[in-house]
Order: C-alpha cells, then sequence, then structure tokens
C-alpha cells in the first residue's frame, strides 16, 4: 500500500519495497527486484534486454538472450528518460543510494556501488561497473568490463578504456 505507480505504466512481474514511487509511462520487466523508498520517475525502462550478440561461422549475427535480473537497492533515485537493460545471466545491480540521471544507459551486466551519482547521458557498456562514492560526469562512457574504483571523478565526456584506480579524477578522450 506504500508504493505508488503512475499512469500508463507497464509493471510485469517484479518486487517493489515499500515506500517506492514509479513514475507515469515507466516500463518494468519481469525479474526486477526494487528496494524500498525507489525514485523511478517517468518515461523509464527497467529489465529491458540488452543488446547481447555474437557471430555465427557466417558472419550472421546471433541474438544472445537476456535472462538474468535487474536489481535497485534502497533510497536509489532514477530520473526520466534512464534505460537500465537486465543482465544475459546473472545481474545487473545499483547499490544503495545511487542517482542515475537523465538519458543515462546502463548496459546488461553492469555495477553501480553506494552514494555514487550518474550524471546525464553516461553510457556503462556490459559489465563495466562504477566504486563507491564516484561521480560519472554528463556524456561520459565506460567501456564494456571496464572497473572505475571508490572515489572516482569522471569529467565531462570523459572515455573509460582500462581500469581506473580508487581515488583518481579522469577527464578526455580516451581519460587521462
Amino acid at each position: 500500500p506504500s508504493v505508488s505507480i503512475d499512469a500508463y505504466s507497464i509493471i510485469g512481474k517484479c518486487t517493489i519495497g515499500q515506500g517506492s514511487k514509479i513514475g507515469a509511462f515507466t516500463i518494468i520487466k519481469d525479474n526486477v527486484f526494487i528496494g524500498k523508498n525507489v525514485i523511478v520517475r517517468d518515461h523509464c525502462l527497467i529489465g529491458g534486454s540488452g543488446f547481447g550478440f555474437s557471430k555465427d561461422k557466417d558472419g550472421k549475427c546471433l541474438r544472445i538472450r537476456h535472462i538474468g535480473t535487474v536489481v535497485i537497492e534502497d533510497d536509489v533515485e532514477i530520473f526520466p528518460f534512464a534505460n537500465i537493460d537486465r543482465a544475459t545471466f546473472d545481474e545487473t545491480r545499483i547499490k544503495r543510494g545511487s542517482k542515475i540521471d537523465h538519458f543515462c544507459h546502463l548496459s546488461h551486466n553492469t555495477a553501480i556501488d553506494e552514494d555514487t551519482m550518474v550524471a546525464a547521458g553516461a553510457i556503462l557498456c556490459g559489465g563495466s561497473s562504477i566504486g563507491k562514492n564516484s561521480w560519472a560526469g554528463v556524456g561520459s562512457i565506460v567501456k564494456d568490463v571496464a572497473t572505475v574504483g571508490d572515489n572516482v571523478l569522471l569529467g565531462l565526456g570523459s572515455v573509460i578504456i582500462k581500469a581506473v584506480e580508487t581515488n583518481q579524477a579522469m577527464i578526455g578522450v580516451t581519460a587521462k
């Protein structure tokens, strides 16, 4: 009774914790777990299939099924037009207290640690992660399977192509 779901939203077979709010025109697919006091604003897609393809011996694209989950822990806030893909087999996870801004894309198997902010238009490619208390600046990109440590600042438009250690500030294309 403490969950609110605004008009024109589509909610699959999922779990939504107490005090959470789901905005209008939002789609939450099956196998999504949303914690307590989470705010998902209007026009978000959570738990959709990721962009996963492989090629057969003839070079034809073959879809890789995404049958994993999305886990959004307590006190997370997700702003409009964010897209969070479900994992291929395991989970895509956003940890407690993190904030995801407008037009962000979190690909399959990504992980955002506690109290991290991901600013507008940022992209985390499949299997990438950002540590706790970090900031991904507007338009930043983290390459697939790249890891970003704790307390890291990614400047505007930074492109991360390899691991970033804890307590760093990174900027540029490619970031240094």
